[in-house]
């Protein structure tokens, strides 16, 4: 052990190796969340960096709103936006018929 040192061969195939495992494992989260599945909803390919945007929106306007007073109908963060549950709705639609089709016995 005491020849793996920095700028030995061994030790950097080491590293390299601690580094693929890393990228490989969030390789595998992500396409995890985003390919589709027989149960579950998927995750848009892009929801690495939307879910960030939108917290921190929210955040930025709920900073907002506690500085003044609220405006009537404004958005307290706590609803699912439109799109998404339609996107939900429309994927939970889409595995059912799926589903039924394939058990159709013609």
């Amino acid at each position: 052990m005491s020849m793996v040192v920095p700028g030995n061969e061994v030790f950097t195939a080491i590293i390299a190796m601690l580094i693929e495992f890393f990228v490989v494992g969030l390789l595998a989260a992500y396409l995890t969340l985003v390919l589709p599945t027989e149960f579950g909803v998927r995750r848009p390919w892009h929801f690495p960096v939307t879910d960030p945007y939108r917290y921190l929106r929210r955040r930025r306007q709920g900073a907002a709103a506690d500085t003044g007073p609220a405006a009537p109908g404004a958005d307290d963060g706590d609803e699912v936006d439109d799109e998404e549950e339609d996107g939900a709705l429309d994927a939970v639609r889409r595995a059912v018929l799926a589903k039924q089709s394939r058990a159709r016995p013609y």
